[in-house]
């Protein structure tokens, strides 16, 4: 029956495909949207590392703004607790390419500006 009136439905549905080849139909800006990311997506991933060197625990402290506890077990894990997010950040940021860490409690430095903040 779709096959019948599938012409019918350009330009608002187009016919792609499935995993499994079967045809099957979608909203024409939603595949534009779709290649449109993967294009995005793979690109960055295919690309080179940024290359920055950022104190990320350095950053993750200022972030923070509190003090390490005093409890030495207490402070361990927090000490653990902040490189971990340094060496995620870093992930995010420089090894990966995919996104600007947000993260309202942190600030990023960037060259644009004097402060290290990009003017928006």
């Amino acid at each position: 029956m779709l096959d019948v009136t599938e012409d019918r439905f350009s330009p608002v549905i187009a016919r792609v495909a499935t995993r499994a080849g079967e045809a099957a139909y979608q909203i024409e800006r939603l595949v534009e949207c779709r290649n449109i990311i993967r294009r995005e997506v793979g690109g960055r991933k295919k690309g080179k590392p940024h290359a920055a060197a950022h104190d990320w625990r350095a950053l993750v402290d200022q972030g923070l703004k509190t003090a390490l506890p005093m409890d030495a077990e207490e402070k361990d894990l927090e000490e653990r607790a902040r490189t971990e997010k340094a060496a995620a950040l870093e992930q995010a940021r420089i090894r990966e390419r995919l996104s600007k860490p947000r993260a309202p409690l942190l600030k990023y430095p960037h060259k644009d500006t004097p402060s290290g903040r990009r003017s928006n």
